[in-house]
């Protein structure tokens, strides 16, 4: 769909905005943006918002870690996003001192602002590589950056697969997104419609948990 279908669309479910993060370069195979593609939906963008008065549109962009653990667009791109979802998408394959680097320069990034499935791990078919999950929730709140899981066995706007637990897929599809304020002891969230209840433990700090599309990682 075109931005403008699908502003139309929030602004009929009477929503006061939405956020647009297609891929980033490298994520070529993803049909991701590079910096032309970028400045031209930038553009785009800002003619839809001169003519609402009580919604907006964001710019987004959910950008590649790279092996430095750097974005994937040089400053003078960042710095005119709305917001930035830092995600690691390629060479999986590292131990836990090289994924610890990544990631914490990447949320030490002034524009990250979301990191995005921090484990790499595909449900049923894929182990994460190894972090440590308490210092990098510690780095998120230390540099205001919220962490998100996408939690998916089954196909966009699916049922899912039964068997997995952990599926939010199903109704919520691509854009079922919750927020939950988790407090320092577990506690089962309510799901989203025919899905299995999980449980999160966060710490205190809010995590946001999803329906996605199939093979999402979290």
């Amino acid at each position: 769909n075109t931005l403008t279908e699908m502003a139309e669309a929030c602004i009929q479910n009477k929503w006061q905005y939405f956020g647009v993060s297609d891929h980033s370069q490298t994520a070529s195979y993803a049909g991701g943006l590079k910096e032309a593609d970028v400045l031209r939906q930038w553009n785009e963008i800002d003619q839809l918002n001169a003519g609402y008065t009580d919604f907006k549109i964001f710019k987004s962009i959910e950008s590649d870690i790279l092996s430095d653990g750097s974005l994937d667009y040089p400053e003078e791109i960042l710095k005119g996003f709305d917001f930035v979802v830092a995600s690691i998408h390629s060479n999986l394959k590292m131990d836990e001192e090289k994924a610890m680097m990544r990631l914490i320069n990447a949320i030490e990034n002034p524009y990250t602002r979301i990191l995005g499935h921090l484990t790499g791990r595909l449900l049923l078919m894929r182990d994460g590589y190894p972090i440590d999950h308490t210092k990098i929730i510690d780095a998120c709140a230390a540099n205001n950056v919220v962490s998100y899981m996408v939690v998916a066995g089954g196909a966009a706007g699916g049922t899912g697969n039964p068997s997995s637990s952990t599926n939010l897929g199903g109704a919520g599809g691509a854009g079922g997104f919750r927020e939950f304020k988790s407090p320092v002891t577990p506690y089962t969230a309510s799901p989203l419609e025919g899905a299995t209840p999980i449980t999160v433990t966060a710490q205190g700090y809010p995590v946001v948990v999803g329906g996605g599309s199939a093979g999402q990682t979290c």
